[in-house]
């Protein structure tokens, strides 16, 4: 037998008996004899199962986006925190951009959205695909959508008076 198994079935040989010797100890603490066929065992231990649980987690989706340049960093990270949630609804990432961009149905979002769409609707660019991944989306959607300067507001807010208390 290769080390490994050999190893293996002792580990499996003690659990079992580990397991045995729990089962007894709960029927002593029934107050049942250990071979006393009459008395009604306790169900036994069951040993946890490995497979990994059915994800029942409902996430609410990311907000209807309208463009707004302060509220594009939330809306991409609620996108990104669904794919997180429920990685089986999102089979690649040309999925994602395109739930993504189902939300994207107000305002200069949805303006920015129907150019895309115009672009991989032309025939010159049949079956091209305009992000090549989220990351690029990511990309695309920060410059266009992320707040401008956001470093200099922060310094201006920072060095104003509404900062310090008066």
């Amino acid at each position: 037998m290769i080390p490994k198994l050999s190893w293996l079935a002792d580990q499996q040989t003690q659990n079992a008996q580990m397991l045995e010797a729990l089962n007894n100890t709960l029927r002593l603490l029934a107050g049942l004899q250990p071979n006393s066929p009459a008395a009604a065992a306790p169900a036994p231990l069951q040993v946890a199962s490995t497979t990994k649980p059915k994800n029942d987690l409902k996430p609410s989706p990311p907000p209807n986006f309208d463009g707004d340049r302060q509220k594009g960093r939330g809306f991409i990270n609620a996108c990104q925190a669904y794919f997180c949630l429920r990685p089986n609804n999102f089979p690649d990432e040309q999925t994602q951009i395109q739930w993504a961009m189902t939300f994207m149905n107000q305002g200069r979002a949805q303006k920015w959205a129907n150019r895309i769409y115009r672009w991989e609707s032309i025939p010159a660019n049949n079956g091209a695909l305009y992000f090549v991944d989220w990351d690029d989306f990511r990309s695309h959607f920060r410059t266009e959508f992320f707040p401008l300067h956001s470093d200099v507001a922060a310094t201006n807010c920072l060095e104003g008076i509404s900062y310090f208390q008066g």
